[in-house]
């Protein structure tokens, strides 16, 4: 069973939404917002008492967040609190770290195992690593653009190492790619 959850043959199927190997998706949310989650990638969705909650479980997610003042929209994950200042942005879980990009109007972003809690807060186009204790800004040129290149089924891959690169191809296909 180990070798089929890591090959990625069987898909998160415990999670409230979820996608395949390959397979790319967009979920309307109750609220009206939408959650496109990328290949092998898992969320679970809590709305209640005044916060509109997802987890993300493994893998990556575009939010379209519909409006409503009185809610704050808010993505964990296992190392960061993510709460929406603007309509659209991107996350995506790593096994120790978290990418998150503001793709418009801004992300307040906060960890999670930090004492004291580390908060920021990004504009439009910027991005961050966050690891949990820290959070690392990201100012490269373009990317926002890099990294939503997966919601278009296209693989942006500039300057990066080819542990990278492979281990961006490996949700979408079965088996075990290596070098």
């Amino acid at each position: 069973s180990w070798v089929a959850r890591s090959s990625g043959l069987l898909s998160d199927w415990r999670a409230d939404l979820h996608t395949a190997t390959g397979e790319r998706k967009t979920f309307t949310l109750a609220d009206g917002s939408r959650l496109q989650l990328d290949a092998r990638s898992s969320v679970d969705v809590r709305f209640g008492d005044g916060l509109r909650l997802v987890q993300l479980r493994q893998g990556q997610l575009r939010a379209y967040v519909s409006d409503h003042a009185h809610s704050p929209f808010v993505v964990r994950t296992a190392q960061a609190s993510l709460r929406a200042l603007g309509p659209q942005f991107l996350v995506r879980q790593e096994e120790a770290r978290t990418q998150a990009v503001a793709l418009s109007a801004g992300l307040e972003v906060r960890t999670l195992l930090a004492q004291p809690e580390q908060r920021a807060v990004l504009a439009q186009g910027q991005g961050a690593w966050i690891d949990g204790t820290q959070i690392a800004r990201l100012a490269q040129p373009g990317l926002a653009a890099a990294a939503s290149a997966w919601t278009h089924g296209v693989l942006h891959a500039e300057d990066q190492r080819l542990d990278e690169v492979l281990a961006a191809l490996r949700p979408y296909r079965l088996g075990y790619i290596r070098v």
